[in-house]
C-alpha cells in the first residue's frame, strides 16, 4: 500500500458483492491485489480495540495528567473516541484501505493534519532512551538493542502507553516497551519533539505492517469502525462485533498490571531542575516491583 497522500474518493456504502464461485468468506475485490492480501490475513485473529473509559481516569485522578500528555500532539480527542470492532469490516479495511484521503482520516477522529511524514524509525540524536527509561520503567534495553520485559511505573504514561499501543502501533501485548514508544511518550512529556507526528500516516504505515506480519492480533477494528461512520458506510447485519470488552476500565487496566493503588496528592518530577516539567501525579511501586 502507497503512503504518499491520495484525493478522497467515493466510499463504498455497501459491502462488496460476493460472487457465488468464491470463497464464503472472501469477498470480491476490485483488484487481485486486494483479495491477496485478504487472504493473507485470514489466519489472523481480530482482537477489540481498546477505548480509554473516562469516567475510570477521573476516579484514578490521572484523567488531567493523561490529557496533558495527549494535548503535546494534539491528540487529546484519542480520550473520547468509543466503538466496536467488526470483524470482517476489519479484515476488508486491512485487505482494501489505500484509497482514503490522511486528512479525511484525521478530521473523522478529531486529530490535526501534519505535515510530517516519517514513522520515527531513526530517532534524534538527542533522545537518549537509556535516561528517560530509568526514570518511567522497571528493566532496561539490552545492548544488542533486543526489548526486555518493562513495567512503567508512573500511571499517566503507563495509561498513555496503552491508548498509544492499540490505537497507534496497533500492537496487543503490553509486556514490552519499544525504543520507539518510549520516544513517543519523551516527546509527550514536554520535550522538545522535532516533528510532529500525523496521527493518519503512522495508522496507514501500521495497516501495511500488520498484512505482512504472520503473527499477532489485529487491534485496530475499532478505528475502522469510527471511519466507516465518518465516511457513511452502512454496514451490513451480518457485520456483527467482536465479543469482547472494548473499554479499558478500572478492572481492565488492573487485570492487565497497568495500574495500582497510588497515594493521593503525590507528585513526581522526571525533569531536572531548572528545566520547565509536566507535574503528574506520582505512584507507589509494589513491593514485588521494588
Amino acid at each position: 500500500m502507497s503512503t504518499s497522500r491520495k484525493h478522497p474518493t467515493t466510499a463504498r456504502g455497501k459491502a462488496p458483492a460476493r460472487n457465488q464461485n468464491d470463497a464464503p468468506d472472501i469477498p470480491r475485490y476490485r483488484d487481485a491485489k486486494a483479495a491477496e492480501n485478504y487472504t493473507k490475513i485470514l489466519p489472523r485473529k481480530v482482537a477489540s480495540t481498546k477505548f480509554v473509559c473516562r469516567s475510570t481516569l477521573t476516579s484514578l485522578e490521572v484523567l488531567e495528567g493523561v490529557t496533558q500528555l495527549f494535548r503535546k500532539f494534539g491528540w487529546e480527542n484519542l480520550l473520547n473516541l468509543m466503538a466496536h470492532t467488526n470483524e470482517l469490516a476489519t479484515r476488508e479495511f486491512l485487505a482494501d484501505c489505500g484509497y482514503i484521503d490522511f486528512a479525511t482520516i484525521n478530521d473523522i477522529l478529531g486529530l490535526p493534519s501534519s505535515n510530517t511524514s516519517t514513522v520515527f524509525d531513526v530517532l534524534p540524536t538527542e533522545f537518549n532512551d537509556e535516561t528517560f527509561s530509568t526514570k518511567i520503567i522497571r528493566g532496561i534495553f539490552s545492548c544488542a538493542g533486543q526489548d526486555k520485559a518493562t513495567f512503567i511505573i508512573h500511571p499517566c504514561l503507563c495509561i498513555d502507553h496503552r491508548i498509544l499501543l492499540c490505537m497507534v502501533f496497533a500492537r496487543k501485548e503490553a509486556s514490552q516497551v519499544t525504543k520507539n514508544e518510549v520516544f513517543f511518550l519523551w516527546c509527550m512529556t514536554g520535550r522538545d519533539c522535532p516533528l510532529i507526528p500525523d496521527f493518519a500516516f503512522l495508522f496507514f504505515h501500521k495497516c501495511a505492517h500488520m498484512r505482512s506480519k504472520a503473527s499477532s492480533d489485529i487491534c485496530i477494528g475499532g478505528l475502522v469502525t469510527l471511519l466507516a461512520r465518518g465516511l457513511d458506510i452502512e454496514l451490513p447485519d451480518e457485520y456483527q462485533p467482536v465479543d469482547n470488552k472494548n473499554i479499558l476500565d478500572e478492572r481492565a487496566l488492573t487485570n492487565m498490571h497497568h495500574i495500582c493503588r497510588w497515594s493521593r496528592n503525590n507528585f513526581t518530577l522526571y525533569y531536572p531542575q531548572g528545566v520547565a516539567y509536566l507535574v503528574l501525579p506520582g505512584c507507589n511501586i509494589p513491593k514485588s516491583q521494588e
